[in-house]
């Protein structure tokens, strides 16, 4: 019968490995870390207990059918109520016609002026052409090109902004300074209010 010698190789442990020495330690960091946010978590919840119970009670709530300490006009009629609806002039708020052709020449001249907002209420503004609210009216048709001309005839730098024009604002709606003018163009796409 033949004998054979047993095998004498030897299989380090993990913890004799640095890799496993590695594992090792990040495993008890990450337990110490763990335990520490655990504490602080712990510590939170307390003071937050602790805080609530020493609140005080909510205030009543608002009764919203009491006024404020500011006096309401709603309702209130002056005495000379009906002077003042037969001197009141409507809006005519019929649009200009479209005008011809596929270019649309605009030029508008931005103005300080006073609006009357209501009888004695006044206030002072920009302007277009001389217009109070609303401005003028653009109306052209979908596919026209608009040549936009903007001079400022008011005090301090202004400008004018197509929300729905397909251009760059920073090079179309820049500050115009008092005294200049601007000028641009774009084609009117997408139907709709462009100012």
């Amino acid at each position: 019968m033949a004998s054979y010698s047993a095998s004498t190789q030897h299989r380090p442990r993990a913890s004799e490995t640095s890799s496993g020495a590695f594992w090792m330690v990040a495993t008890m960091l990450l337990g110490l870390t763990v335990s520490v946010v655990g504490f602080f978590a712990l510590l939170m919840w307390a003071d937050a207990r602790d805080s609530r119970d020493a609140a005080e009670p909510a205030a009543p709530a608002t009764d919203h059918n009491v006024a404020l300490p500011l006096n309401s006009f709603a309702g209130v009629v002056p005495a000379n109520a009906q002077e003042l609806a037969a001197a009141h002039r409507p809006y005519d708020a019929t649009l200009p016609p479209i005008p011809a052709g596929d270019l649309v020449k605009v030029q508008m001249t931005l103005k300080d002026m006073t609006v009357e907002i209501a009888p004695g209420v006044k206030y002072n503004t920009w302007a277009f052409d001389g217009h109070g609210a609303p401005g003028p009216i653009v109306h052209v048709r979908e596919g026209q090109t608009v040549e936009m001309t903007l001079t400022n005839g008011g005090a301090i730098p202004h400008s004018i902004d197509f929300h729905a024009a397909r251009i760059a604002p920073n090079v179309a709606f820049k500050d115009v300074m008092p005294g200049k003018s601007i000028k641009f163009r774009f084609t009117a796409y997408d139907p709709g209010v462009f100012m």
